[in-house]
């Protein structure tokens, strides 16, 4: 079957339909393995394991950049909302082609993989970007192979500080961690967001990072600490991204005495993508809640203190300590 052909019938699936999850699942596989056949410059990235620390963040590996594409519910959430997005502003503007930019793509690219053979010749451009050498020979090679050079222009760059030179009208970047730990996506909106376009849109739209408390005996496997659906509660809104910046919407939070092990606090992250598309909560590594194991449930109230630190490595701090009892 011709490339082009085998990813349209992909993309129309993932992105136009509804699979069931281990469909959606066995789709990513054979994308990955269509990358791979397509593309010799592909293959070489996908065993690539050079990381690069950028001054505000981690870079992933190509062969870690390549696997997030395994990540089904994560790749159908961010394909889904990212056409949603592109539609959305094509109904704002009458501006065409749209300038699409898609920062730090890996050594697929998959999001433009997808969207371009769903979308006609003259409703976009995209603009792909990548640290890693061995990603962008990659993407230029799939891209050719598939037709899109004309709609396509790959470039090596650092998403933190490249200018685009135009308005942007959609920006999608899947660089993050749960958490907003370790990768740059925090200071690539930084970066991103006053070059958008006046209604242009920022993909993921919202992420947010909750403090909760997990009943145990319901969230966790018998004898894991695998998680999967079950019951929590919200003890505060701890940081949340979106259109205006990073905004620390608790930077402390008393926790009363609860003092039975069936619980635990935890961190769980939310990706809202775009309108109603959101990674699904426990399903990807993106939203599976980061249980705090070494705090203990606490006979007496505590505080935790929140700060978040951009430097090479970006990440959510906390710290605990007693509340103190006033004489």
């Amino acid at each position: 079957m011709p490339p082009l052909l085998d990813l349209a019938r992909i993309a129309r699936r993932l992105v136009c339909e509804d699979p069931e999850r281990e469909e959606a699942e066995y789709l990513c596989l054979r994308l990955y393995d269509l990358f791979v056949r397509t593309a010799p410059a592909a293959a070489r990235a996908a065993v690539s394991e050079q990381c690069v620390d950028l001054p505000c963040g981690l870079a992933l590996a190509p062969a870690l950049a390549a696997t997030c594409l395994l990540d089904a519910p994560r790749t159908q959430a961010f394909a889904r909302g990212a056409m949603r997005a592109i539609e959305t502003v094509r109904e704002r503007t009458a501006i065409r082609p749209l300038e699409v930019l898609y920062a730090g793509s890996g050594p697929f690219a998959p999001l433009a993989a997808l969207l371009l053979p769903l979308l006609a010749h003259e409703q976009v451009t995209f603009t792909i970007i990548d640290i890693h050498d061995d990603s962008v020979s990659s993407v230029s090679e799939l891209m050719a192979a598939f037709g899109f050079q004309a709609r396509t222009t790959v470039l090596c760059a650092d998403a933190s500080t490249y200018k685009h030179g135009r308005d942007l009208h959609v920006v999608i970047s899947e660089t993050l961690q749960r958490g907003l730990n370790k990768e740059p996506l925090v200071s690539i909106r930084r970066n991103l967001q006053p070059q958008i376009a006046f209604g242009g849109v920022f993909v993921p739209h919202r992420v947010w990072v909750d403090l909760e408390l997990l009943d145990c005996d319901t969230e966790l496997n018998p004898g894991g600490r695998g998680l999967h659906a079950g019951t929590s509660r919200l003890v505060a809104r701890i940081v949340e991204l979106d259109d205006s910046g990073l905004t620390i919407m608790n930077e402390v939070v008393t926790i009363p005495a609860f003092g039975n092990d069936r619980f635990r606090l935890a961190l769980a992250t939310t990706v809202h993508v775009y309108d109603k598309c959101y990674v699904p909560r426990s399903t990807s590594g993106l939203t599976t809640p980061e249980i705090l194991w070494n705090v203990r449930s606490p006979t007496s109230d505590v505080q935790l203190k929140f700060k978040y630190r951009l430097d090479p490595k970006p990440r959510l701090e906390w710290t605990i300590s007693p509340v103190a009892v006033s004489a």
